[in-house]
C-alpha cells in the first residue's frame, strides 16, 4: 500500500522530513533444525569431518506468491534450484544443536553484464556481509565465516539487481564446528571486524510526520513490527533509507536488515523502513538530494517516537553529516532509549567509542 504524501509542515524544509512509503517485497522461510531433519534438509560430512546441513534453495516459497520459481536442473543439488526475479530477501531462522563456523552459499546468475554479474547481499543474525557480486554463469560456492555459537540464527540473503538478470541459488550449507564454542560467545563479529566507517548526512522522522501521520507503520519490517527499538544492538532503532521503483520492481539502497551505528546519538539502528513515496522514488528524499554528496556517501532518515515540535529531528539534522559504521559489531558504546529519541535526545561527538 502506499499512501499518498502528507504536506510538509510549514517551519521544515520538505527535503529535510522525508515521507515514508509502506512498499514492501519480502521473501520469508523459517526453518526450525532439531534432531529430527525436515525435508529439503541433509546432512553430510564436511572439511575435516565436520558436519554440514544443506538447506535446498527450492524448498523456500514466497511469501507474497511471486519473485522466485522452482526448476528443473540436474547440475544442481536435489536435481532443482531456485530462480530469484525479483528484488527480494529470502530468510532462514535456524536452530543449530552446535558451533558452526558460518555459511555457503551455491549461486550463479544469467548475465554478468554492467555492473558484472548479480548483486547478492548475504546477512547473519542481522549483521551484514559485504555485497557480494556473482559473476559466474555456472554454480559456484560463496563461503561467508562467522563463529556462530550453538542456538537460533538469521540468514537472509538479498538479490540487489534484478533489472537485467536472475539470480540463480541452489543450496545454503550450514557448516558445523568440529568443536563446539562457548555458548556465552553470543557477541557477532564481522569480517570488517568493527565494522565499515563512513559518512552519511542524517535526519529524523518522528510519529508526527510518519505516512501516514500519526503512525508507526515501516514498510520492511525485520525485528519490529512497527517503528521503535531502544538503540541498543540487540534492538536497534529502525531507521528508514532511500528506494528505487525500476521496471515495477522495488529496490532498497541498502538490504532490509541491514545495522548502521551512529556515534553523534550513540545508538544502533536497523533499516526496516524507506523514503520517498510515487512512481519514481529515486528522484527523491534519502536517495537523492542530500547536502554534500562529495563526502555524506548517503542519506538516513532515523526514528525518533514522538517529536512535536521536531527538537530532537533538529538537533542532528545537520548538512555537513555524521560518522556512521555499516554493519557495525556489538561493541561500541551505547545510551539505550527505552523512552525513544523524541524524549530522550541527546547528542554526542562524532568520535566512535568502544564500550
Amino acid at each position: 500500500m502506499t499512501p499518498s504524501n502528507p504536506p510538509p509542515r510549514p517551519d521544515v524544509h520538505p527535503s529535510s522530513r522525508p515521507t515514508r512509503s509502506r512498499k514492501s517485497v519480502v521473501l520469508a522461510l523459517a526453518v526450525a533444525l532439531g534432531a529430527a531433519v525436515p525435508a529439503g534438509l541433509v546432512w553430510f560430512a564436511g572439511p575435516a569431518g565436520a558436519a554440514s546441513l544443506v538447506v535446498e534453495a527450492e524448498t523456500l516459497s514466497s511469501v507474497d506468491g511471486y519473485g522466485t520459481s522452482k526448476e528443473v536442473d540436474s547440475t544442481a543439488s536435489g536435481g532443482y534450484r531456485l530462480m530469484v526475479d525479483s528484488a527480494v530477501t529470502v530468510t532462514a531462522t535456524t536452530s543449530t544443536a552446535m558451533a558452526s563456523t558460518g555459511i555457503v552459499v551455491r549461486a550463479f546468475t544469467d548475465s554478468t553484464d554492467s555492473p558484472g554479474g548479480a548483486y547478492m547481499t548475504v546477512t547473519l543474525d542481522g549483521t551484514a556481509f559485504s555485497q557480494t557480486l556473482i559473476n559466474t554463469t555456472s554454480w559456484k560456492d560463496y563461503t561467508f565465516t562467522r563463529s556462530l555459537a550453538a542456538g537460533s540464527h538469521t540468514v537472509r540473503i538479498y538479490f540487489g539487481n534484478p533489472e537485467e538478470r536472475n539470480l540463480y541459488l541452489d543450496k545454503v550449507t550450514f557448516v558445523q564446528a568440529t568443536q563446539p564454542s562457548p555458548s556465552s560467545s553470543a557477541s557477532p563479529s564481522t569480517s570488517a571486524s568493527t565494522g565499515i566507517q563512513e559518512h552519511a548526512y542524517l535526519t529524523g522522522y518522528s510519529v508526527e510526520d510518519n505516512t501516514p501521520p500519526g503512525s508507526r507503520g515501516i514498510s520492511n519490517p525485520v525485528i519490529h513490527q512497527q517503528a521503535g527499538g531502544t538503540g541498543t544492538y540487540a534492538d536497534p532503532i529502525t531507521v528508514a533509507v532511500g528506494h528505487s521503483i525500476v521496471n515495477g520492481k522495488d529496490i532498497l539502497d541498502f538490504p532490509a536488515g541491514t545495522r548502521f551505528y551512529f556515534p553523534v546519538l550513540r545508538i544502533y539502528g536497523i533499516v526496516e523502513d524507506t523514503c520517498g513515496d510515487g512512481s519514481t522514488p529515486q528522484n527523491g528524499p534519502c536517495h537523492t538530494g542530500y547536502p554534500n554528496a562529495s563526502t555524506n556517501k548517503y542519506w538516513i532518515d532515523i526514528f525518533v517516537g514522538s517529536d512535536p515540535n521536531s527538537t530532537c529531528m533538529d538537533s542532528f539534522s545537520e548538512d555537513a553529516g555524521w560518522t556512521a559504521i555499516r554493519n557495525p559489531d556489538a561493541g561500541w558504546l551505547v545510551d539505550s532509549r527505552p523512552n525513544e529519541l523524541g524524549a530522550e535526545c541527546t547528542r554526542y561527538s562524532d568520535t566512535p567509542v568502544r564500550a
